[in-house]
């Protein structure tokens, strides 16, 4: 049972995609292995009445105790190496608890290996037992290493699970630090008393599952964007002394709304479509609500692709967040500090790079911008792309975020157009002619601002914010 549970684990661990612990997991299943070893060994000592090699024991429990430091201290190391790269960059310039924790495992597995404290015994009733009495100083011994792995690797997983926002991860990581302390426990006590061997391996066995199936809940995202201090709230507007509160406050500036004769509360947690003629530099207006918000210290993130003018226009921006679609890429990777990219045909990530960004900054205000509605139904038609916009908006809203979509209404039938403008009640248009309020409305009050849908050419002669 307990072989069976081990190798299911190992299989798990195997067969998951690239997520929040990356190459972290290669360490685990190493550490899976050795472990499995070890219980294979204990059946072959069973079937076959002959005792087990505690060489073979010390050698695996060095493999498992070093392969979890590895996995535990990878965790803080940046996402976008991987492999080899991924390890010497670690080995380069190692923790110093790292080192001491290897010391430890050196130390007592150099006194087994070469010392062997032990010696066999053997119990005949209705079958042969063997088993093994160790010295009182390599029990001693044996008790500094579970300590060394529960402060060090098991507590470094522990800590860095409160810290973060993403709460599949966080859940994962509490489960693989308890699993880690079970197996510690365990094993220290099998050593000491022999008679519970089999009920421990069981135990062990099954918590080696647990931690598999941790593995596979949270997404690389989850690793990316909380790795990283850039994709929480901004800090990169100016700040200013204010006489009458004596205190920083930010520099404020209504870059966008300004130009719409609106006011920034009033913009502010609405969802905005902005249509848009590709001749026209909609991309500037798009800047405009870029700067604004961070003027007000909002984080802002953008969805685009990596190849499109909104993209050139902002990628020097300081502060933005991307998250650029790529035809180059099938897995996430930060492209740079403030980048990520995305695969073109998972629309999937989207939703999960969204949900980990509302999560990162959730008490703080947040502006997000779509421009990539037109590349997600050209790719997976209409409905999919729909369906995906309607679940971004209802998330967005649900945080009460700032959400601006752009709508090429050159690129698409009227079906499309009528279907995209039924989820805003807010709709501006950026064309040749200038850029203009359609309809205007505050979610808060359901109290229209502005409304001229039926009447496009008197918004025309009285628009707003032109080119």
């Amino acid at each position: 049972m307990a072989l069976f549970a081990g190798c299911g684990a190992l299989l798990f661990v195997a067969r998951v995609r690239r997520t929040y612990f990356l190459d972290s997991r290669f360490f685990i299943g190493t550490a899976n292995v050795a472990f499995n070893v070890i219980l294979a060994q204990d059946l072959i000592s069973d079937l076959i009445q002959v005792p087990v090699s505690e060489l073979i024991f010390v050698a695996a429990i060095v493999a498992t105790t070093i392969s979890i430091g590895f996995a535990s201290f990878l965790l803080e190391k940046n996402p976008e190496l991987s492999g080899l790269s991924e390890v010497r960059s670690f080995l380069s310039k190692p923790p110093r608890a790292f080192l001491a924790y290897i010391g430890v495992i050196g130390v007592w597995g150099a006194a087994g290996l070469a010392l062997e404290p032990w010696s066999l015994q053997q119990t005949v009733n209705d079958s042969t037992i063997f088993y093994y009495s160790y010295e009182p100083w390599f029990l001693a011994l044996c008790s500094v290493l579970l300590a060394a792995f529960l402060m060090l690797p098991v507590a470094n997983v522990y800590r860095r699970s409160r810290t973060l926002s993403d709460a599949t991860a966080a859940r994962s990581l509490r489960i693989i630090s308890i699993s880690w302390t079970g197996f510690g426990i365990i094993s220290l006590f099998q050593v000491a008393m022999p008679y519970i061997q089999t009920a421990g391996d069981i135990l062990e066995g099954m918590l080696f599952v647990f931690v598999a199936f941790a593995l596979r809940e949270p997404t690389i995202l989850s690793r990316i964007i909380s790795s990283h201090p850039s994709f929480e709230r901004s800090t990169v507007a100016p700040r200013i002394k204010s006489r009458e509160e004596g205190s920083d406050q930010l520099t404020r500036r209504n870059f966008f709304s300004s130009a719409l004769g609106l006011d920034h509360n009033v913009v502010g947690k609405c969802r905005v479509l902005l249509e848009f003629d590709p001749y026209a530099p909609y991309e500037d207006l798009v800047g405009k609500f870029v700067e604004e918000f961070q003027s007000y210290g909002d984080s802002v993130a953008v969805f685009t692709n990596i190849g499109s003018p909104l993209r050139r226009r902002l990628v020097s921006e300081p502060g933005v967040n991307l998250f650029s679609f790529s035809s180059k890429t099938s897995t996430p990777s930060r492209r740079s500090d403030r980048e990520v990219l995305l695969p073109e045909r998972e629309s999937s990530l989207m939703l999960d790079a969204v949900d980990k960004l509302l999560q990162a900054n959730k008490g703080h205000n947040i502006a997000l911008v779509f421009d990539i509605f037109g590349e997600l139904a050209f790719l997976q038609g209409f409905e999919k792309a729909y369906s995906v916009l309607s679940s971004v908006l209802e998330m967005a809203e649900s945080e009460s975020a700032t959400t601006l979509v752009l709508l090429n209404q050159t690129a698409h039938d009227l079906r499309v157009l009528s279907g995209v403008r039924g989820l805003f009640v807010s709709r501006i248009i950026c064309d040749v002619n200038g850029t203009r309020l359609v309809r205007f409305q505050r979610s808060e009050t359901h109290g229209d601002l502005f409304d001229d849908e039926t009447d496009l050419g008197e918004s025309l002669a009285r628009g707003v914010g032109g080119n």
